[in-house]
């Protein structure tokens, strides 16, 4: 019996260290290098716009990477993880602490190349811990405390990020927490052919915040003279929401069209905006139904898939996300330079309101779907994930 409760106590703790490393090499670095990204390049010589062009890069190499890592998961997502956040951790804290521009564009894709794989270990570890989606949803706010706080030394932030990553990987690592060996019934190509009815939905969603969040820092600077070392200030208020509605009970699949408009109204909110706290309305609406929508999504696949087939799932949906927000960064720097930053956000949430369009006969509206007999399946749309 004391031996069944200390390897469940270590479960736990390998599930919440699995869940901070993605969101430390998640969303709280993918936010430090957007709000430091000049500071960053002024410190080894690199025009601002270079250092996003190398994060947009290292996001890229992470879509790539994250298929060939499905099958190291089945070796034990706990021991796999802690290796990858060590190089990770590594690759930030080259990053942050030199001055030459290759071994900081090498940190930096490094640690980029191998976040999507954190960030689909995270979800799959937290399946069914509650508040654990909370916390990756932290992880943006978080990011932009730690670059208001570093911005005149913005390696500083790196390199804090970088420590935080090694020591939960090495912690990681020596708990050596291994989950059951997934199935080979359930791969990638069955993963996205079960929840392709709600892949949109997660698309759109990368594709709002993508295109809607970089366009606001942008009119932040030139519309309303916000200089760069304020922008940390607006993004913590903006980004603060998205834990409160990651929190709230009753996820139903019926809730996924109503937040793809809101996150549609949130950039055209943006767009519009007389003045620049209505415009950190604006990004925090987007944000926070931006989250709500992934994590009502995640639910209502949770209830469609076995266990074993986690890692697939998560993996298409991470995918889907990611690359629906490559396409919005892509679109708003495309539609702006033809018709400026707003009209860029306007017709940006002409897609993001098609997905909406999507998701009214995708989604059923009522738990009771008669479904064949022998079906592994559950068409349920109501009941909490975490």
């Amino acid at each position: 019996m004391a031996t069944r409760s200390a390897s469940g106590l270590g479960n736990q703790v390998a599930t919440w260290l699995t869940v901070l490393l993605a969101t430390a090499v998640g969303p709280m670095t993918a936010v430090q290098i957007a709000l430091l990204n000049k500071p960053l390049g002024g410190a080894v010589g690199l025009p601002g716009a270079v250092v996003g062009y190398i994060a947009v890069t290292a996001v890229t190499l992470g879509v790539v990477a994250v298929l060939p890592a499905i099958k190291l998961w089945r070796r034990g997502i706990g021991r796999v993880t802690g290796v990858i956040g060590v190089v990770a951790g590594g690759g930030l804290i080259a990053a942050g602490t030199t001055s030459s521009i290759g071994a900081f564009t090498g940190g930096l894709l490094v640690a980029g190349a191998l976040m999507m794989v954190l960030l689909v270990s995270g979800l799959r570890a937290a399946e069914g811990v509650r508040g654990s989606f909370a916390v990756l949803a932290a992880g943006p706010t978080a990011g932009a405390l730690i670059a208001w706080g570093c911005f005149e030394h913005p390696g500083i932030a790196l390199l804090a990020t970088g420590f935080v990553a090694l020591v939960l990987s090495v912690a990681l690592a020596v708990c050596s927490w291994s989950t059951v060996a997934e199935s080979d019934d359930h791969g990638v190509r069955q993963a996205a052919r079960t929840g392709a009815r709600l892949l949109p939905a997660y698309a759109a969603t990368g594709l709002a915040i993508g295109g809607t969040v970089l366009p606001a820092l942008h009119l932040l600077l030139f519309r309303w003279s916000v200089l760069d070392a304020d922008h940390p200030r607006y993004l913590v208020f903006a980004a603060a929401p998205m834990v409160v509605t990651a929190l709230l009970p009753g996820r139903t699949g019926r809730a996924l069209a109503p937040l793809l408009v809101l996150q549609a109204g949130g950039a055209i909110l943006i767009a519009t905006a007389p003045g620049p706290w209505q415009l950190t309305v604006g990004v925090g609406l987007t944000l926070a139904t931006g989250v709500r929508c992934l994590s009502v999504a995640d639910s209502v696949l949770t209830q469609e898939f076995s266990r074993d087939a986690g890692s697939a799932r998560h993996a298409v949906t991470v995918l889907t996300a990611a690359c629906g927000g490559l396409v919005g960064i892509a679109l708003a720097v495309v539609l702006a330079r033809c018709w400026g930053t707003g009209s860029a956000l306007t017709l940006l949430a002409i897609p993001v309101l098609f997905a909406a369009l999507r998701m009214v006969p995708a989604v059923p509206t009522s738990a009771h779907v008669h479904r064949p007999a022998g079906s592994a399946t559950t068409y349920a749309t109501e009941g909490g994930l975490r």
